[in-house]
């Protein structure tokens, strides 16, 4: 098919007839007679762009002619424009020469040409082309793809822009599990809650009866389970071995997640498939806070497994496990283990403290690695260093990335220098108590930081970090400033601390969104509020000339769209191709939003 169009594409012989007067001018100045009504000048000025074979000029003029503003209206010279635009690879002109092919309009209808035409453009990431493919029953998988690659890379804006061109969140990922376990698994907040807003379900899993709360309590993600357990997540819901994500929040010692658990209804003495307990998960790993937590919520003590427990070696190993010990001396292992007793008789006979095994780690970081605060404070007063081996992995930044308060104070306590790599763990955990910590230790932030914090959800940080020299403005990944990443999140808090710290309510994101414009997308209601109540404007101009409120409208945001109303935005203001935000969301879609914008405009001076 993709070939079929490329070929297509490459027909030249269009002959447009358009005479170059000059140097060409500014687009700029066309989009301006468009948005004063001055069609006529808006077309002597695409036409002489166009003559230059500018394919946005041609795409332009072709819109003209196409509604016979500023020019005779003439849908057979509106198919030639958007054809020879197309042929310069204009994604918008592709989706109209499909349309036009479609209904008849300026050509001689071809249902199967439109179709190739509209998988073109659908290719080439058009959400309109998208969406219209859905509407015509085709497998919509481009939308789908679309969604994978804003799963795995892009966040959740992408998301929700992809489930609006027919993308299903309920549908399984690349893995063959749920989509919010693979995102959920990948750590992205922003994704997790995109994909809950548009639907997906909260509690699926896949074939090892895993869901997505599961997979965040195993990995310690403390914002992530927040968000799962809003969405009403269930806390009880068993996987295949019978396990509950208490058990593996349990297992890794993940004391501030069993906390969240079992706040939020756990069953803390449920047993697995093989009669495990929780708090026996915690003690075999040697994570005594986590097994006091259990034992302070009424667990049962763990049951004794009666067997004797020989220095650095207490259990048959197979082959692979001796393996995955290669290389680790016992004191390694203890430490690893969580094993006091044995870890203390070690130190007693004098072994090497600070000696590093194959990866990198000494007993100090293998200790930080697995939260077992009491052991990591047993070797720093055996003298071992704070920071661990050269070039080898930092205790302290294992420990931040864990969210491990305890070992973080212990190691401080202990000399450890507060790095910028364990700052930065500790952001990209959202663990704000321990980057609070840091960050009074004297740890500094960069240019970036306040970026992960803001993404990771820890509004909590912000005003220590910014306090500490964090920027409040700069560019983030994908272009994106402090304030427009806190924009699309669901709690306005973040946004609250920027604009506090200066941040500026007019920044733009590299590609010109304002932060009102991604709230608005994103239909962050109370962020939005904010955001104008810091005197941002309303109908600041963004990328093709749209308004927020031309956007929200787009998007199907309704209570955005209210919010924006209410500030004063006005309904009548145009695009760059002439449409107002009702024939917008009339477009995408939305037409019970589109009916309220044109009850909205109660005046002339609602069209300026």
């Amino acid at each position: 098919m993709r070939g079929r169009v490329i070929r297509m594409l490459g027909l030249a012989g269009l002959c447009v007839g358009l005479l170059a007067a000059g140097a060409p001018p500014e687009p700029e100045a066309a989009r301006v007679a468009i948005r004063e009504r001055r069609y006529e000048d808006a077309a002597r000025i695409w036409e002489a762009l166009a003559a230059e074979g500018d394919a946005e000029a041609l795409f332009q003029l072709g819109a003209l002619y196409r509604t016979g503003r500023g020019v005779p209206r003439d849908r057979s010279r509106a198919a030639a424009l958007f054809r020879a635009a197309a042929e310069r690879g204009h994604t918008k002109a592709i989706y109209q020469v499909a349309l036009f092919y479609e209904q008849g309009v300026g050509v001689e209808r071809d249902p199967a040409l439109a179709r190739q035409w509209l998988e073109e453009a659908a290719r080439r990431g058009d959400p309109q082309a998208q969406a219209r493919l859905h509407e015509l029953g085709v497998d919509p998988g481009a939308a789908q793809q679309a969604l994978l690659q804003a799963i795995a890379q892009e966040g959740g804006a992408a998301v929700r822009a992809a489930v609006e061109s027919g993308a299903d969140p309920a549908a399984p990922g690349r893995s063959g599990r749920p989509l919010l376990v693979e995102a959920a698994e990948r750590g992205r907040l922003d994704v997790v809650t995109a994909l809950i807003a548009a639907g997906a379900p909260v509690d699926a899993a896949g074939e090892d009866g895993v869901a997505a709360l599961a997979t965040a309590a195993d990995a310690g993600r403390v914002p992530l389970v927040r968000i799962l357990l809003e969405a009403r997540a269930d806390p009880n819901r068993r996987d295949a071995t019978g396990a509950t994500p208490l058990h593996r929040a349990a297992r890794g010692g993940h004391r501030i997640v069993i906390g969240q658990l079992l706040d939020a209804g756990a069953a803390v003495d449920a047993a697995d498939a093989r009669g495990g307990r929780p708090i026996e998960l915690a003690d075999a790993g040697g994570h005594r806070d986590a097994t006091a937590l259990l034992r302070e919520h009424g667990a049962q003590p763990p049951a004794k497994l009666g067997r004797t427990e020989s220095l650095g070696r207490w259990a048959t190993r197979g082959r692979a496990e001796e393996e995955a010990y290669a290389g680790w001396s016992p004191l390694h292992e203890a430490a690893w283990r969580g094993r006091v007793e044995v870890v203390r008789a070690l130190l007693a006979q004098g072994v090497a403290v600070d000696r590093a095994d194959p990866e990198g780690h000494t007993p100090l970081s293998r200790a930080a690695a697995r939260g077992h605060a009491e052991v990591v404070g047993i070797l720093l007063g055996a003298g071992v260093r704070p920071d661990g081996a050269p070039g080898g992995a930092a205790p302290l930044a294992l420990a931040a990335a864990r969210g491990d308060l305890a070992s973080v104070e212990a190691l401080l306590a202990g000399r450890a220098r507060p790095s910028h790599e364990s700052l930065r763990a500790s952001l990209e955990g959202g663990h704000a108590l321990v980057a609070r910590r840091l960050l009074r230790a004297g740890a500094r932030p960069d240019g970036t930081d306040v970026c992960i914090a803001v993404e990771a959800g820890a509004a909590e940080v912000l005003t220590p970090l910014l306090a500490a020299g964090g920027p409040s403005t700069g560019r983030c990944d994908g272009g994106h400033t402090p304030l427009s990443l806190a924009a699309r999140a669901a709690d306005p808090g973040a946004a609250r601390g920027l604009l506090a710290a200066g941040a500026s309510p007019g920044e733009r994101t590299s590609t010109g969104l304002t932060p009102v414009m991604v709230a608005a997308r994103s239909g962050r209601v109370e962020t939005l509020g904010v955001l104008l109540a810091a005197g941002a404007e309303v109908d600041a101009r963004g990328p093709r000339e749209e308004t927020a409120l031309m956007m929200a409208a787009s998007a199907g945001q309704r209570d955005a769209v209210d919010r924006l109303l209410a500030a004063g935005a006005r309904v009548g203001r145009r695009n760059e191709e002439g449409f107002a935000a009702a024939e917008l969301a009339r477009r995408a879609g939305h037409e019970a939003i589109a009916a309220h914008l044109e009850s909205q405009a109660r005046g002339w001076r609602d069209w300026l």
